[in-house]
């Protein structure tokens, strides 16, 4: 009798090894599906989903050279740079549908940032498109009805490091340009500058990109940007005016090189 018992408690064991390596993830569209696994144990991950529609993908230049913190470059009108921060605001798409006319979205803000090159500006129905443009900075009827305390902590307009808000009458600060400048003629970057430039008349519309595209099958579109953060300090006397915190001449003229400053990829 004992081999026989021993014969069974053997078929047992091996079964019930059989099976634990049976299990696994069943579904085909799991990333960690087993074409092996007979039975789903419920650890099946998936991957996060795409958002379709209209994307920017920005990549970040400094003159002629790819973009580096900390690193000294000679600007467009022969000053010597470096960065230590850059960040600046883009929201309000906007354009027209062939079939269900004009569209904007306001409240839809991207921070964008050297270190990230591809953004979701909007989800977008099938169809043809025209007209379409965004918005540099964010939209007035957001920045003066909105403060970082609205908003879940890492998104756009929620509260960041170094703050993109001042309260008082210019509410958000648009663009941010932390870094040093060469002051003294010897090609090294020695002096700190500060520009914190943002007020609802800044919020200017960015046109050149106003094309006529389609999307199909829930697809997206892609636009291409170059966004060479020095140009914006392109002709700013930095020795007489190393910051700008208000909405004064200095960001006035930062805001005249908008159009330098995003070109198309």
């Amino acid at each position: 009798m004992r081999p026989i018992k021993s014969g069974i408690l053997a078929i047992l064991l091996l079964s019930f090894f059989t099976n634990c390596s049976n299990k696994g993830c069943t579904d085909s569209k799991a990333t960690n599906y087993s074409s092996s696994a007979k039975k789903d144990d419920g650890s099946c991950i998936y991957a996060a989903p795409q958002v379709q529609g209209i994307k920017y993908r920005i990549t970040s230049v400094m003159a002629h050279d790819a973009f580096s913190y900390n690193k000294a470059f000679q600007n467009i009108d022969g000053n010597y740079l470096l960065f230590t921060k850059c960040q600046l605001y883009i929201g309000n798409p906007q354009g027209v549908h062939a079939e269900t006319g004009k569209f904007a979205y306001p409240e839809n803000v991207l921070l964008v940032t050297p270190e990230v090159k591809d953004y979701t500006a909007s989800a977008a129905s099938n169809g043809y498109y025209t007209d379409f443009k965004f918005q540099f900075g964010i939209d007035p009827s957001l920045n003066n009805s909105k403060n970082p305390s609205d908003y879940a902590a890492g998104s756009a307009m929620g509260a960041q490091t170094p703050s993109m808000y001042r309260g008082g009458t210019d509410k958000y600060t648009f663009l941010l340009l932390e870094g040093k400048f060469d002051s003294d003629g010897d090609e090294v970057p020695d002096k700190d500058f500060k520009y914190h430039v943002g007020a609802d008349k800044y919020a200017k519309m960015i046109t050149e990109y106003d094309s006529e595209f389609q999307i199909i099958n829930n697809g997206s579109v892609i636009f291409d940007i170059n966004m060479n953060w020095p140009y914006f300090l392109a002709g700013i006397d930095m020795n007489s005016n190393p910051s700008s915190l208000s909405t004064d001449a200095t960001s006035d003229k930062i805001m005249e090189n908008l159009e330098l400053a995003f070109q198309k990829g």
